[in-house]
């Protein structure tokens, strides 16, 4: 993970209840506990991508940051999960709560940096149409976050949505 350069480096991290993996499919191979991670993230200068794949997830994220704020001070967080319906799986998480929780685990982290709110849909590739979302209850969540934040639009639907996306 450490790199000579000073360009910036993410681990993207699937966080299971517990547990994170490197792919969801993957469980042969081995699994950090959210501690080690937190440690590797902070000794290696790297930012984390922390892609819950549960609510359970993201409340057990939340203990362990505050246990270990200390590795967050300088560690750039993207807090990310597809809380929205598109047309893969039901999605596991509440929008709402998503944030909610983000902020608390935001609240935690003793940092001049704030954590980055990603909000994703549930997608299947292989499946159309790419979901397009209700813009409204979108830009809500966004402009709640009062941070800075991405969230995952389709190529497809891009041009569509830019003069929404430019006005938040």
């Amino acid at each position: 993970m450490a790199c000579e350069d000073t360009g910036v480096h993410i681990a993207e991290v699937d966080m299971f209840d517990g547990c994170a993996a490197h792919d969801e499919r993957d469980f042969s191979g081995e699994r950090m506990n959210y501690p080690t991670v937190l440690e590797v993230v902070a000794r290696e200068n790297t930012a984390l991508k922390a892609d819950f794949k549960n609510p359970l997830a993201q409340k057990h994220f939340l203990e362990v940051a505050e246990v270990f704020s200390e590795f967050l001070s300088d560690v750039p967080l993207i807090l990310n999960a597809d809380v929205f319906q598109g047309n893969g799986e039901q999605s596991l998480f509440n929008p709402e709560g998503f944030v909610r929780a983000c902020e608390d685990i935001r609240a935690v982290c003793d940092s001049s940096l704030s954590p980055i709110l990603s909000l994703g849909w549930t997608t299947n590739p292989n499946k159309y149409p790419f979901p397009s979302g209700d813009r409204d209850s979108i830009a809500e969540l966004v402009n709640r976050w009062q941070g800075p934040a991405t969230i995952c639009v389709s190529a497809v639907n891009l041009e569509d949505w830019w003069q929404d996306l430019a006005s938040w």
